[in-house]
């Protein structure tokens, strides 16, 4: 019972992400806007999520997590209800970039809150990250999902309060929780001496989120648009994102199964070369098969990112909260940079598997640099 209410809380909070994300999105291009416009709303929470790290970092503390939860989620729901009564382009941009304060609140309290319950429990950070990640992105497809069936019944402003009212349940479950005392016979350390003595790629973690999300994003902006010109209905725009976040949470669960996996930066070529062919997937897709298998690799990649980084960030408990905090700020780097790529390679009437193809072969690159400064700092710590 533990495990599942602690975790019911990123998943229920993507949710509630995930559907204002994709309502912002597919309603501007269902009004004929621009790559640009719609693409927009990822970059400006982006901006958000990118200036909110500083402020988490001297905010957040575990003694007072707890609070700061429902302090982001109520929040969140009055921004909600806003969102849903006003139709200004620009007000809406606004709006999304004040989101991601009280989405970057939640997650970075959430996460150390998270972190603490694991230390008493004797869990493997591993284990809790990949249990951690599998919830959140599980969340991430749902709101899609739910509001592309709902689109027979909901208008796009009213599925805002959707958000708004699922705010309220997650605050009320909040506030209800108890974590169990902890068994002082199986509490330890955290993390034991042996693996915190092995070299911490934090900083290639902090890359590889940024290049995960410009993968993602890229896709996320081009997608409404293609689905409007493709007549593609609002079920399957949700379906296609919930493949990708699916994919996602499974992923997680699987690299479980590959031991060790954090510490051999030989494999980050690998899991890149799989962002690399799913862009190119989705660029070629004429197809609703195609769009579903590239949103769903490029959920296997952005897994092995999210993880790789908050393993590493996490891994010397006492420095923690502060790269959490920059790991945050790095998703928002990376939501910031997607949009602005996409909307620079592709130009109006152009096929879009051009700007597919050169997003790739930017992904390949980083990749490689980023591959390049793991390995380096695990030799230097072996000097």
């Amino acid at each position: 019972m533990l495990n599942f209410l602690l975790y019911f809380f990123p998943f229920a909070m993507d949710i509630v992400v995930s559907l204002l994300l994709f309502v912002g999105r597919h309603s501007l291009a269902a009004n004929g806007a621009s790559e640009f416009v719609v693409g927009s709303v990822p970059m400006f929470f982006g901006i958000g999520y990118f200036l909110s790290g500083p402020i988490m970092r001297a905010i957040i503390s575990r003694k007072w997590a707890k609070v700061e939860m429902i302090i982001s989620i109520a929040i969140l729901a009055l921004l909600s209800v806003v969102l849903a009564r006003i139709e200004s382009v620009v007000a809406i941009q606004i709006l999304f970039c004040l989101i991601p304060f009280s989405v970057s609140l939640f997650f970075n309290a959430f996460q150390i809150y998270m972190l603490g319950i694991s230390n008493d429990h004797a869990r493997p950070l591993a284990v809790t990250l990949s249990i951690y990640t599998f919830a959140w992105s599980l969340g991430y497809g749902v709101g899609p999902f739910v509001i592309g069936l709902a689109r027979d019944f909901l208008t796009w402003s009213q599925s805002y309060y959707v958000s708004a009212l699922s705010c309220l349940v997650i605050a009320l479950m909040v506030l209800a929780f108890r974590p169990p005392r902890p068994n002082p016979e199986s509490k330890v350390d955290s993390p034991p001496e042996a693996e915190s003595a092995r070299p911490l790629l934090f900083v290639p973690g902090w890359i590889g989120v940024v290049i995960g999300l410009i993968g993602w994003t890229v896709i996320a902006t081009y997608w409404p648009i293609i689905a409007v010109s493709a007549g593609i209905s609002p079920e399957l725009k949700g379906i296609v994102e919930f493949c990708f976040a699916a994919a996602q949470a499974l992923a997680a669960l699987a690299l479980i199964l590959l031991k060790d996996w954090q510490h051999r930066p030989y494999l980050l070529p690998f899991f890149g070369l799989v962002g690399v062919s799913a862009l190119l997937t989705f660029g070629s897709g004429n197809a609703p098969l195609w769009f579903i298998l590239g949103a769903a690799m490029m959920g296997c990649y952005t897994a092995s990112t999210f993880l790789f980084s908050a393993f590493h960030c996490m891994l010397d408990a006492k420095m923690a909260s502060k790269r959490v905090a920059v790991n945050e700020m790095m998703v928002g780097l990376g939501y910031v940079l997607g949009p602005i790529l996409a909307s620079a390679l592709h130009g109006n009437g152009t096929p879009f598997f051009h700007s597919f193809a050169l997003a790739a072969g930017l992904i390949a690159i980083l990749v490689t640099i980023q591959t390049g400064i793991a390995l380096s700092i695990r030799r230097r710590s072996r000097i």
